[in-house]
């Protein structure tokens, strides 16, 4: 028993699962970057992985919609901070996705946030920070480079222009920046400018100080390179990397990834109106232009979309409007008595076909407005069957206006879904105001518009409620299944209004693809466009708003040195599938399977670790319900010892006063994320909503705080300099006693991590500089250039972490009469299992008499095990430095005219200071002329020194020991009465 008692057995288990984890984390799980809640697809894995080994993080995401920007933004954003507890982020992001990031980070991303203006949480208790346009417009905040490490902005091109002018003149003061938009617009020379200004800053301040058009200087560069002015001096992808105008920017596409999505399958029924129809609405589109050209304040638009739905709808829309033509009136009155519906036979034909081929088969129908969904319900039941019971149908209708909260409509679509998710009702008839929040890709493949929605967005939101990634996308990618089809659907009638608006959005190619997201100045030009063909007649708007559509595709941006490039859809494909193939690190107590991913099988080994946490009695960790939901488990973990005394270390964040405010809630598999994901949960009576919910992986404070006091705890109580033989007493069916029973062992673990090398020895001398400073402004922006040169390290080191691993060593030796022989690897990992992987099992005790072993046989034991872990660590780092020289060398090549770039910018900036004429008094300008040195000599000083580190890193490779985890001299055996 651990707790209390310093059981160096189980202290050495339990580190070395801590070990593991913490070298899991700075290999294979790209510097914790996997550890967020989600399944990573091949392009996403590629992508951080591109971003965070990059010599800067400076990027812009600009895959296609759908593709997982967001995911891909927390797995860098988790990575950072794994990396440094002290990173902070400041997220700009429109208003309408605030929720859905507060939401994300907690639940995938492990990340504390706040929403300025809003949450009463204080700046330094938030690490990411999310902000409002309006709260940069008003002034209230100001994006603080000293204050944050990361900037990103999320889907520019919805933040007002004058917000983003602010953006644009700060984002080049902070060390890290992420730009996420699907739509980047490059193909526009003022975006291009304005985007490249914030990836490129210092080429930006070169061409401003030389007064040289920034686009026009960066294919200059890359006009040099493509002629090959570099010789032979760099290999082509390193060219790439290092003057491609692209190089920070990355895009994949469905066209790369399709088979991950379900494919669309669109069919328009176009429909000959009855003749009481074509009445109604001819007479109701005079009404509109007659209302039109008055220019009354009624919304014609509404008007033309509601005449054409129906009778119903025309009737109750008819009832609340002034009408001094009767127009209305008559258009309301056609048909009056005359049955038939001639896109409800058109409804009937579809929903016969779809239930032909699967009786059970669910379909959403989206009516427009409930007038159109009374009409529709009984027909379809009548039709169907007699009555409800023989067709379920489920509704989500609005009850009067719109509530003024999003948040409280999206409540009542989740109140009225029940029926329908539950498989009890097959059809789902909506209007067109349900959009967001509304989650059908698990019930349904087939959607109808009986009634299209005159806007593309609208339409587009609508279809994006059904094609989406589904569950378990990435398995049945992998295995080749298909997804089948998301079928699309609409019904019109033929020569009209919404026949006309129809060819507009078929233009667009809403049916067939998602959208991207719009500008405010594309969303009026696509509504104008629209409205023209609905109330002109002209044919022109389909042209034009299909050469928009064909204007979304790509970034808008050739590189004429693309062909250089290391990245591709293949190459994505293959570091993914070395991922899945890669071992985890040793020793595990339970053994992966055949089907397991990297992430799944880093949940089955951490659910080891957990058990063995509890088995050992050193925490409490409990499996439960939700009291309010019981369908909804969970895990806790808190103390076994007295209140407030953290035995045997403080878990962070997680207090000792008693378990009711202490205790921790957490789930540990990504498939048992709710849909969406849950914040909190309910463990006890009396909570006032529910405890927040953790993800325990790496990056989660709770997780990282257990490996770390697992590592110390293992380091105080098996220590090599005089380690006590013990006896622990195993299960009988611990599969270790059938080689080892009643034999003495000695363990030994340790790891290497390059990432740990020291950091560059800077700090001194650019110290120094900061003190020589003669104003606090001055000392301010030096100390900004320091920060800097430490953000160069932390991307050099995990660049590094990504050519030559952390490593995780074990070893287990046997006495015998010829000394301390070495046992096979397998036999080696049961030794570190006190709990073997068997139902009922008893978990290890230290039991009955220790081996005596004389002081000079224990230091043989010691010397033989560490001697072990050496020689595994010298030749996997024998192995890795082989293929790492040319990899250092590309990078010392890259680093060298980053660094040129850096220095010429301080240079020009001091050429410029000394040239220009201004009204400035002599001895400011001096001063200004002397900060400017002090910048320009620490920029030197700082790029010298990181390459000096990166050239001498062979070097200190070769030199680097592993840490040791610990040592236990120990006799296995069976449990006993007399033991």
């Amino acid at each position: 028993m651990i707790s209390g008692g310093g059981d160096p057995y189980y202290a050495l288990t339990l580190g070395a699962q801590a070990m593991r984890r913490r070298v899991e984390a700075a290999g294979l799980a790209i510097g914790g970057a996997l550890g967020v809640a989600a399944e990573p697809y091949p392009h996403q894995v590629a992508a951080v992985r591109r971003v965070l080994t990059d010599t800067q993080v400076r990027h812009l995401l600009a895959d296609e919609v759908g593709l997982g920007k967001t995911v891909q933004a927390l797995m860098i954003l988790n990575a950072l901070r794994w990396q440094n507890p002290a990173h902070k982020a400041v997220i700009l992001l429109p208003n309408r996705l605030i929720d859905q990031w507060r939401r994300e980070c907690w639940t995938r991303g492990h990340c504390k946030v706040s929403v300025f203006g809003e949450d009463a949480q204080r700046d330094d208790e938030a690490w990411v920070r999310l902000v409002r346009p309006q709260s940069i417009r008003s002034g209230e905040f100001r994006l603080q480079p000293e204050r944050f490490d990361l900037l990103v902005v999320d889907e520019p091109q919805l933040i007002p222009a004058e917000v983003m002018e602010i953006v644009e003149r700060t984002a080049g003061d902070f060390r890290q920046f992420l730009l996420l938009s699907a739509t980047p617009g490059l193909g526009d020379p003022a975006k291009l400018r304005r985007i490249m200004a914030m990836l490129e800053p210092d080429r930006a301040a070169i061409a401003s100080a030389k007064a040289h058009d920034l686009p026009a200087l960066l294919d200059d560069i890359e006009a040099s390179a493509a002629e090959g002015e570099h010789g032979n001096s760099m290999l082509p992808d390193t060219v790439w990397r290092t003057f491609s105008i692209s190089r920070r920017i990355l895009r994949s596409t469905r066209a790369e990834w399709g088979r991950y999505l379900p494919q669309r399958r669109y069919d328009h029924v176009s429909v000959g109106p009855l003749a009481s129809e074509r009445e109604r609405v001819t007479l109701g589109m005079d009404w509109v232009g007659n209302v039109r050209q008055q220019g009354a304040r009624t919304d014609t638009w509404r008007a033309a979309q509601v005449i054409h739905r129906g009778a119903a709808s025309t009737r109750a829309y008819a009832s609340g409007q002034a009408d001094a033509t009767g127009l209305l009136a008559r258009a309301a009155a056609a048909g009056a008595g005359v049955p038939g519906d001639s896109r409800l036979d058109a409804l009937l034909d579809i929903l016969c076909g779809i239930w032909h081929q699967d009786a059970d088969e669910q379909v959403i129908i989206v009516a427009g407005d409930n007038p159109s969904i009374d009409f529709l319900k009984p027909r379809l039941a009548r039709y169907f069957g007699g009555d409800s019971r023989s067709l379920p149908m489920a509704e989500l209708r609005r009850e009067g206006e719109a509530s003024d909260s999003e948040e409280a409509d999206i409540r009542a679509m989740d109140a009225q879904l029940a029926a329908f998710a539950r498989g009890e009702a097959r059809v789902m008839l909506l209007g067109e105001w349900v959009q967001a929040g509304l989650n059908l890709h698990h019930f349904a493949r087939n959607i109808i518009f009986y009634a299209t929605p005159w806007d593309s967005d609208v339409v587009d939101q609508l279809i994006g409620r059904l094609d989406r990634l589904r569950p378990n996308g990435l398995w049945r990618g992998d295995q080749g299944r298909h997804f089948g089809r998301i079928r699309v659907w609409t019904i019109s009638q033929e020569g009209t209004a919404e026949e006309r608006v129809l060819a507009g959005l078929e233009a667009l190619g809403v049916f067939e693809r998602p959208l991207p997201p719009l500008s405010p100045e594309d969303a009026l030009t696509i509504d104008g466009e629209l409205k023209g063909l609905a109330f002109t007649g002209e044919r022109d708007p389909v042209r034009r708003l299909s050469a928009m559509a064909a204007g979304w595709n790509g970034t808008g941006l050739q590189s004429r040195l693309s062909r250089f490039s290391p990245y591709s859809a293949a190459a994505a494909q293959a570091l993914y599938d070395g991922l899945q193939t890669s071992p985890m690190p040793g020793p595990l107590v339970r053994s992966t399977v055949e089907a397991d991913t990297f992430t799944s099988a880093s949940e089955r080994a951490l659910r080891g670790w957990l058990t063995l946490i509890e088995r050992s009695d050193t925490f409490a960790v409990d499996h439960r319900r939700d009291r309010l939901d019981p369908d909804v488990r969970f895990m806790t973990i808190w103390y076994r010892s007295k209140p407030a005394m953290f035995d045997p270390f403080q878990i962070a964040g997680v207090e000792g006063n008693n378990w009711m405010t202490g205790h921790v809630p957490f789930i540990t598999a990504r498939r048992h994320l709710a849909q969406p994901p849950r914040m909190t949960v309910n463990t006890d009576e009396g909570e006032e909503g529910g405890r927040p919910l953790r993800f325990l992986d790496h990056g989660d404070e709770v997780h990282d705080s257990l490996v770390d006091g697992f590592l110390s705890y293992a380091g105080t109580n098996c220590s090599p300099s005089q380690p006590q033989p013990l006896q622990v007493a195993l299960d009988p069916r611990h599969p270790l006693l059938a080689t080892c029973s009643g034999k003495v062992l000695a363990l030994a673990a340790g790891w290497s991590d390059p990432g740990e090398l020291a950091m560059p020895a800077f700090n001194s001398e650019t110290l120094g500089r900061m003190a020589t400073a003669p104003t606090e402004a001055q000392r301010a922006a030096l100390a900004g250039d320091v920060r800097r040169a430490a953000d160069w390290w932390l991307a050099d080191q995990r660049w590094l972490r990504d050519h030559i691993s952390a490593r995780s060593y074990y070893t287990a030796l046997v006495r015998s009469e010829n000394g301390w022989t070495r046992l096979p690897d397998e036999i080696a990992r049961l030794a570190f299992m006190p709990v073997p992987d068997l139902p009922d099992s008893r978990p290890a005790r230290l039991r009955g008499t220790p081996p005596r072993l004389a002081p000079a046989d224990v230091q043989a034991a010691c010397r033989r095990a560490l001697g072990c872990i050496v020689e595994q660590a010298n030749g996997a780092r024998d192995e890795a430095l082989g293929a790492f020289q040319e990899a250092l060398a590309s990078r010392i090549q890259v680093v060298t005219v980053e660094g040129g770039d850096i220095i010429a910018a301080k240079e020009a900036a001091l050429e410029r200071l000394r040239s220009e004429r201004t009204s400035v008094q002599d001895w400011a300008r001096e001063g200004q002329i002397a900060a400017a040195k002090r910048s320009l000599e620490m920029a030197r000083t700082a790029v010298s020194q990181r390459l000096a580190w990166l050239e001498a890193m062979p070097e200190k490779i070769a030199e680097m020991t592993p840490r040791i985890l610990g040592v236990v001299i120990m006799r296995a055996a069976p449990f006993s009465d007399e033991c």
